[in-house]
């Protein structure tokens, strides 16, 4: 236990990777993750107010990091994880809890610390009467029982036997709050602290009050319904802003009716009256007239629109032959040049050629001259 604590401390102080060598690896830990503290991650673990008290819930498993806790509140999904709904439920498990201790407490109270009647006789006289009733009754009832087994009436006996047992749970409660009544016979009055559940002695010195007060236990309990008190602060002031926002946009909606049905009003008015219908009977030979101006107009539009489109197309269709036309021209131009190259260079061959001919066909003529 000591050495878990002491671990504890310096994963606290140093952080959970203290043993790790510089530069080697290892797996961040993220607050998503399944072993770290989500009541921690919110506000504070519960498990940590009641270490060595009564009411210790043993130590918490889970890691406790500020580090991964500034990180979840930084986070864009702070509060949509379902995190503090989780911790609220946990605190509620834990108030319910003290609250029954109370309650029990209470009774216990109720049932030992009574107080004389005015007849100067104490209640618990009556206590211990009943207590002698039910004493002898149950000794009646294990004799009855004998004869009855002795004689044979095992069943009739096993009936005096239940109704015997009925009559010794009774007493058993009668002693022991007869036990508790004589435990404070003291007349110590005595209360139950409504924190933590525990009992108090009424008019007891300040310094034990004192320290009841700076107790673990009592201070655990306090933190708890303070945390639950600012829960259900903030769950209020939220249903208050929700409720705000719904009523203006509810006097938003009702306005926009109203100005809609005055307005619908007013037309309805305006086309009741006399002088509406009597202007809508003058304007309505002027309105078809105007109609028909509109269509007018309207297909002189379309025509003109519809003849410049045309001429727009046939420009650019002459714009596209007069460019293709070009240039088939300049395609022609270099052909024609091209052949009259050719021709001039293949001229110029034949030339040569009859040139280099002509010498050898004069030699023969001279030699047949000498012949002759």
């Amino acid at each position: 236990m000591a050495l878990q604590s002491n671990a504890a401390l310096l994963d606290e102080l140093m952080g959970k990777n203290r043993n790790v060598a510089p530069g080697a690896n290892f797996n961040q830990v993220k607050f998503t993750d399944d072993d770290v503290c989500k009541y921690y991650l919110v506000e504070f673990c519960p498990h940590d107010l009641f270490v060595n008290t009564r009411a210790d819930l043993g130590p918490c498993t889970k890691i406790h990091d500020d580090e991964l806790k500034k990180q979840y509140e930084k986070s864009s999904r702070f509060g949509r994880l379902g995190y503090e709904e989780e911790y609220e439920r946990f605190l509620r498990s834990l108030l319910n809890e003290v609250e029954r201790k109370i309650r029990r407490g209470n009774e216990r109270l109720q049932l030992t610390q009574v107080e004389p009647t005015p007849d100067k006789r104490h209640p618990l006289d009556s206590k211990r009467e009943r207590a002698q009733e039910l004493k002898e009754k149950i000794n009646a009832l294990i004799k009855e029982a004998e004869s009855l087994g002795e004689e044979g009436r095992i069943e009739e006996a096993q009936r005096t036997l239940d109704k015997c047992e009925v009559f010794k749970s009774e007493y058993k409660g009668l002693e022991i709050q007869l036990d508790l009544a004589f435990n404070n016979s003291d007349n110590k009055q005595m209360e139950v602290c409504n924190i933590c559940g525990s009992f108090l002695i009424i008019n007891d010195a300040q310094s034990r009050i004192e320290e009841h007060n700076m107790g673990k236990q009592h201070q655990g309990y306090a933190k708890l319904r303070s945390a639950w008190e600012d829960i259900r602060k903030k769950r209020l002031e939220e249903l208050e802003k929700r409720e705000k926002e719904r009523e203006m946009r509810e006097k938003e909606r009702e306005k926009e009716r109203d100005r809609h049905h005055r307005h619908r009003e007013r037309r309805d008015r305006r086309s009741r009256s006399p002088s509406a219908r009597n202007s809508s009977k003058r304007n309505g030979s002027s309105s078809s007239l105007s109609s028909k101006d509109r269509d007018r107009d309207r297909d002189r539009d379309r025509r003109s629109e519809h003849r410049s489109k045309r001429t727009r197309s046939r420009s650019r269709s002459k714009e596209r032959k007069h460019l293709k036309s070009e240039k088939e021209n300049a395609a022609d131009e270099l052909k024609s040049k091209q052949i009259e190259k050719e021709t001039e260079e293949f001229l110029k061959l034949a030339d040569n050629l009859v040139n280099k001919d002509l010498p050898k066909d004069d030699e023969k003529e001279e030699g047949e001259a000498d012949d002759d």
